[in-house]
């Protein structure tokens, strides 16, 4: 599904991102690599280690890309995860 979904994101997206386009593209592909790690884990160690990779990326995108309270969103996911 995540393979499936991501594609559809990245065209629906595509005129929407227009500040720093690469660093928005580059940062939901390293996300989905966070997240295809994940699903296709089979170690807990593997596990957290692409949970957390996965994070990263979510956190910047939610930081540069957000909507007019996001700060106040970047601070709560913070504490959440």
């Amino acid at each position: 599904l995540t393979g499936i979904a991501y594609p559809v994101i990245f065209f629906s997206t595509w005129n929407t991102a227009y500040r720093k386009p690469h660093n928005f593209f580059g940062l939901m592909l390293l996300a989905q690599a966070g997240l295809m790690g994940v699903f296709t884990s089979m170690d807990a160690l593997l596990f957290y280690f692409f949970w957390e990779l996965a994070l990263i990326p979510v956190y910047f995108l939610c930081s540069g890309w957000g909507g007019e309270k996001r700060i106040q969103v970047t601070f709560k996911f913070f504490i959440y995860t």
